[in-house]
């Protein structure tokens, strides 16, 4: 009987803590946000804004700089991470890569790795408020 109890009691506590560890949903991440980024391309740096929302198939995200708009496919954000892909067009070129990244203390880093151009990282934060 004791044996039963110690049991059932340690099953109680542990669907108890998987229980709060899932209780942030991906809408509640720190990542879906809208950032300001610095992409450090090959030669210069390029300013722009990464975007992500929350939307009734999941999520969706954009890459606006002055050379375009690039929407991200294929979504993933798992807590503080996110991983995509996307297509970038630029100077009459389409560049297919993928994007992946984190937050942390409230700043945004990663990477975007595009066929022909190679590894660009990047970083960024928050708007500040107006």
């Amino acid at each position: 009987m004791k044996r039963t109890n110690l049991i059932l009691s340690l099953l109680f506590i542990a669907t108890f803590a998987l229980a709060a560890s899932a209780q942030r949903t991906d809408a509640e991440s720190p990542v879906v946000a809208k950032w300001n980024v610095v992409f450090a391309a090959p030669g210069q740096d390029v300013s722009g804004t990464l975007n992500f929302e929350k939307d009734t198939n999941g999520h969706k995200g954009l890459i606006s700089t002055d050379l375009g708009d690039s929407p991200l496919s294929e979504i993933k954000i798992t807590g503080d991470t996110f991983s995509g892909k996307v297509v970038v067009n630029a100077q009459g070129q389409s560049f297919a890569g993928t994007i992946s990244g984190s937050v942390k203390d409230g700043k945004i880093s990663g990477e975007l790795i595009l066929e022909g151009l190679g590894n660009i990282p990047f970083s960024g934060s928050k708007p500040e408020p107006k």
